[in-house]
């Protein structure tokens, strides 16, 4: 033991002389094989390798460093009894709970760093996932406005036909109100025409303003209800849209269609008061 323990304090005189001398880092490593050994450890060749090597690095750190003329190399001021036993096992002890201490250190940075690759390739996902619904709802959002926009302008289009039957309506129910009219003025006059003794013809005051075309402001013969709803001689307004001409006679305003419809009903009222006229004549 005493043998070891001496050749241990030679190598580490050598290793101030020269660290990096792989003789004397070789003769330090079987002097504490052989030393550890002796006591029982526990501690295989290559843990002992890599505290060896690790107790090189450690002293570089530790021990201040001086030059001296035995070597270019810097050298150590080795505090403490190294030649002891217990000092020797203290210290491959220590240099032992020091690399552990770096390697779970070292473990744990690790860990974080992959942790944190996970959190970034995560936070990258929701991004990506959120920029992709966002996305898909700014598609949803264009649709439906487009969609609502379509709706206004049909329902515009209803509102307008809508807005056009009823005045085209209005127009109709004007018209049955004047025939109305004409039939029971043209049933006054006949009871009128029939207890006067006189017999007289009625003079032209006397025709309803409903039976004469607005045109030719003559007693219609073939009433037609035009567009706009007014009543006119059929050859007149036929006359009048040949001309190139697309308004109204009674209002100017543009009409929709020149299509024409007989009106029937004024066409009975006027030659039944035509024939009251005629006998009455």
């Amino acid at each position: 033991m005493e043998y070891y323990e001496s050749a241990l304090a030679t190598y580490i005189e050598g290793l101030k002389c020269d660290p990096n001398n792989l003789v004397v880092i070789d003769g330090l490593r079987r002097c504490a094989a052989c030393i550890n050994r002796s006591n029982g450890g526990d501690v295989g060749p290559d843990d002992l390798e890599d505290i060896l090597f690790l107790e090189v690095r450690v002293l570089h750190m530790r021990f201040s460093v001086t030059d001296v003329d035995c070597s270019p190399w810097p050298t150590y001021n080795l505090t403490g009894n190294v030649s002891s036993d217990n000092d020797l096992r203290h210290k491959l002890q220590k240099l032992m709970e020091e690399a552990a201490a770096l390697k779970k250190e070292a473990s744990d940075e690790r860990l974080r760093r992959i942790e944190s690759e996970r959190m970034a390739r995560t936070s990258e996902d929701l991004y990506l996932n959120q920029v992709q619904q966002r996305r898909e709802a700014e598609e949803c959002l264009s649709k439906i406005e487009q969609e609502f926009q379509q709706l206004k302008v049909r329902q515009d289009e209803v509102s307008e036909e809508f807005q056009k039957a009823t005045e085209h309506n209005e127009n109709l129910q004007h018209q049955l109100t004047e025939t109305i009219r004409a039939l029971e003025s043209m049933r006054g006059n006949a009871t009128s025409a029939s207890s006067s003794s006189s017999g007289s013809v009625l003079d032209e005051n006397h025709i309803p303003s409903y039976f004469i075309c607005p045109i030719s402001q003559d007693v219609m013969n073939d009433p037609h209800i035009a567009a706009d709803g007014f009543t006119y001689e059929g050859d007149f307004i036929r006359s009048w849209f040949s001309t190139g001409s697309d308004t109204s006679p009674m209002t100017n305003l543009p009409l929709e269609h020149d299509e024409l419809i007989p009106n029937i009903a004024l066409r009975s009222a006027i030659q039944e008061w035509l024939q009251q006229q005629n006998v009455a004549a």
